[in-house]
């Protein structure tokens, strides 16, 4: 895993929290997703979409249904 550094500050004031490395995850039509592993051991995952309108996603909070921790 690396540090994408901007998407990382992104996600740390989304969270409140730091986030010490990332990963880019497969797949994704419109949107790029990328595995976050925050300092405290917890992952979590950032959806990007560059031009996408402001207001077009909400953040989420929680996990999906089967999805590895």
């Amino acid at each position: 895993m690396t540090r994408q550094p901007l998407l990382a500050r992104r996600a740390e004031a989304l969270l409140g929290t730091a986030v010490s490395a990332t990963s880019p995850v497969a797949g994704g039509d419109t949107s790029t997703s990328t595995r976050l592993r925050l300092a405290d051991g917890r992952n979590a995952l950032m959806k990007t979409q560059p031009g996408a309108p402001p207001g077009s996603s909400r953040p989420r909070r929680g996990g999906c249904a089967g999805s590895p921790r």
